[in-house]
Protein backbone atom coordinates (compact mmCIF):
# COMPACT_ATOMS: atom_id res chain seq x y z
CA UNK A 1 0.00 0.00 0.00
CA UNK A 2 1.82 3.18 -0.61
CA UNK A 3 1.44 6.41 1.56
CA UNK A 4 -0.23 9.29 0.65
CA UNK A 5 1.54 12.71 1.64
CA UNK A 6 0.16 15.72 2.63
CA UNK A 7 0.50 19.25 1.33
CA UNK A 8 2.51 21.51 2.42
CA UNK A 9 1.71 23.35 5.45
CA UNK A 10 -0.81 21.36 6.91
CA UNK A 11 0.44 19.81 10.37
CA UNK A 12 -0.31 16.12 10.84
CA UNK A 13 -3.03 15.23 13.09
CA UNK A 14 -0.60 13.53 15.64
CA UNK A 15 3.10 15.06 15.24
CA UNK A 16 2.65 16.35 18.51
CA UNK A 17 2.58 13.09 19.78
CA UNK A 18 5.02 11.56 17.98
CA UNK A 19 7.17 14.39 19.01
CA UNK A 20 6.93 13.93 23.02
CA UNK A 21 7.30 10.48 22.61
CA UNK A 22 10.52 10.77 20.63
CA UNK A 23 12.10 13.04 23.39
CA UNK A 24 10.80 10.53 25.78
CA UNK A 25 13.13 7.97 24.34
CA UNK A 26 16.06 10.08 23.31
CA UNK A 27 15.89 11.95 26.80
CA UNK A 28 16.05 8.65 28.33
CA UNK A 29 18.85 7.30 26.09
CA UNK A 30 21.58 10.79 25.48
CA UNK A 31 20.04 13.22 28.23
CA UNK A 32 18.74 16.94 27.47
CA UNK A 33 22.21 18.09 26.55
CA UNK A 34 23.70 15.34 24.25
CA UNK A 35 20.05 16.06 21.96
CA UNK A 36 19.81 17.93 19.43
CA UNK A 37 16.23 19.42 17.84
CA UNK A 38 17.05 17.80 14.58
CA UNK A 39 17.39 14.62 16.67
CA UNK A 40 13.84 14.59 17.79
CA UNK A 41 12.28 15.80 14.24
CA UNK A 42 14.37 12.89 12.93
CA UNK A 43 12.89 10.24 15.19
CA UNK A 44 9.38 11.55 15.05
CA UNK A 45 9.36 11.39 11.70
CA UNK A 46 7.69 15.02 11.59
CA UNK A 47 8.42 18.05 9.42
CA UNK A 48 11.17 20.64 10.62
CA UNK A 49 8.60 23.01 11.61
CA UNK A 50 5.91 20.57 13.40
CA UNK A 51 8.74 21.35 17.02
CA UNK A 52 8.31 24.98 16.38
CA UNK A 53 4.22 24.86 15.21
CA UNK A 54 3.39 23.17 18.75
CA UNK A 55 6.06 24.53 21.39
CA UNK A 56 6.54 28.09 19.97
CA UNK A 57 8.46 30.02 22.89
CA UNK A 58 10.33 27.22 24.37
CA UNK A 59 11.17 24.80 21.25
CA UNK A 60 13.86 22.38 22.52
CA UNK A 61 12.87 23.09 25.72
CA UNK A 62 8.98 23.33 25.94
CA UNK A 63 9.31 19.78 24.15
CA UNK A 64 11.76 18.06 26.95
CA UNK A 65 9.27 19.57 30.08
CA UNK A 66 6.34 18.20 28.26
CA UNK A 67 8.09 14.93 27.70
CA UNK A 68 9.26 14.90 31.10
CA UNK A 69 5.94 15.48 32.80
CA UNK A 70 4.30 12.65 30.66
CA UNK A 71 7.13 10.37 32.00
CA UNK A 72 6.11 11.51 35.38
CA UNK A 73 2.38 11.15 34.56
CA UNK A 74 3.05 7.77 33.03
CA UNK A 75 5.27 6.19 36.40
CA UNK A 76 3.39 8.09 38.97
CA UNK A 77 -0.25 5.76 36.98
CA UNK A 78 1.62 3.15 36.47
CA UNK A 79 2.70 2.81 40.40
CA UNK A 80 -0.68 3.89 41.98
CA UNK A 81 -1.96 0.60 40.02
CA UNK A 82 -4.24 2.64 38.33
CA UNK A 83 -4.43 2.56 34.37
CA UNK A 84 -2.84 5.05 32.19
CA UNK A 85 -5.17 7.18 29.76
CA UNK A 86 -2.44 8.59 27.94
CA UNK A 87 -1.66 6.57 24.38
CA UNK A 88 2.18 7.59 23.96
CA UNK A 89 4.24 4.90 25.09
CA UNK A 90 8.03 6.11 25.87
Amino acid sequence: MVERRRGPGRPAYDSKQKLVAAACSLLAERGFEATSPQMFQQRSGVGHGSMYHHFPSRGKEGLALDAISHMRTSTLAFLDGSPTTVKLRC
